[in-house]
């Protein structure tokens, strides 16, 4: 598994060594498990008897080993982890961050639906980690650990996996108000039963298509995208969910890359040349409109089969309607 700085690859039996250095740093105390004496062969049986997933952080431009993750799973399903981590002298730039992100998203992807990860209260650094991550502090056992003679608390962070609402009407009901002329939403949310979305993720798909034509007002209005965060979330929206489906919804006019991307870009080229259109721009300027230069010059593109279909078969329709005037 590869991040932009790293390479996680799974631990081997020669790590153990390192493991052993790595977890009797006192240093590292503080971003791991603890306890002490750790050796060689403690290490060498636990990665034997583990079959749980147990990465070495790897550097990519020097390929030095530099920390660790483990997961433990707590249910025979394993769809609930529990979340162990530490670095060696790499702390403070990064590294952590960026592999649990990665590897958080993937284990969400896999199915999983709750990660945990318990921390003890000297361990500052790994709890604002775990909070930068949208874990919650879900709470404390008190003087659950004991060490050097003083009793420490053990704070319990969890994360579960956010299934976004897949309701249109959710979007919908949101959207109309800031739309003065709903007909082409309507006309996109219509098409959409031109699609097998069967396999689709709907919860993007619906709010590309609904939120399509209010890019310009997220961008421009600080005050609408507060609300719009604010709506996303009370659908269940995560932060990483919400950041992508709005680089999606910037990407799909130009340049849309996944299915629920390009169905939506389809769409909403389709009404750019449909019937309303066409004749707001006849209103206004004429055949000299801009809209009928870019028809002209066949400066629209799509990338679905039915996108495609629609699109070759209105382009063909409406030139020879131009040519005829």
């Amino acid at each position: 598994m590869k991040t932009k700085r790293l390479t996680l690859r799974n631990v081997e039996i020669t790590d153990a060594k390192l493991l052993a250095q790595w977890k009797n740093d006192p240093d590292l105390q503080e971003m791991s498990t603890g306890q002490k004496e750790f050796t060689t062969e403690t290490e060498q049986t636990d990665i034997t008897n583990n079959h749980d997933p147990y990465y070495i952080l790897v550097i990519n431009e020097t390929n030095e080993p530099i920390g660790y993750i483990r997961i433990n799973w707590l249910d025979e399903h394993a769809t609930c982890a529990w979340l162990r981590f530490g670095l060696g002298s790499h702390r403070g730039q990064g590294y952590m961050k960026e592999a649990l992100e990665t590897l958080i998203t993937t284990l969400f992807n896999q199915g999983v639906h709750r990660i945990e990860s318990e921390i003890y209260d000297y361990n500052t650094p790994s709890q604002k980690l775990l909070q930068s991550l949208n874990f919650e502090h879900e709470g404390t056992r008190r003087q659950a650990y004991y060490q050097n003679g003083t009793y420490h608390d053990v704070h319990l962070f969890g994360r579960i996996k956010r299934i976004p609402s897949t309701n249109l009407q959710d979007y919908l009901t949101y959207v109309i108000p800031y739309y003065p002329q709903p007909e082409s939403l309507n006309c996109i949310i219509k098409n959409l039963n031109f699609f097998d979305t069967k396999t689709l993720n709907l919860s993007k798909l619906y709010f590309l298509a609904t939120f399509s034509g209010l890019l310009t007002k997220l961008q421009t209005d600080s005050k609408f995208m507060a609300q719009t965060l604010s709506q996303l979330v009370s659908l269940n929206w995560d932060p990483d969910q919400i950041k992508d489906g709005l680089y999606s919804l910037e990407r799909q006019l130009h340049s849309p890359l996944t299915e629920e991307e390009k169905i939506v870009h389809d769409l909403y080229t389709l009404e750019q040349i449909g019937a309303p259109e066409i004749a707001r721009a006849l209103s206004l300027e004429g055949t000299q409109h801009q809209l009928f230069d870019n028809i002209r010059q066949n400066k629209f593109e799509f990338f679905t089969t039915i996108g495609k279909e629609i699109g070759e078969e209105r382009l063909a329709y409406t030139k020879k309607f131009l040519q005829q005037l």
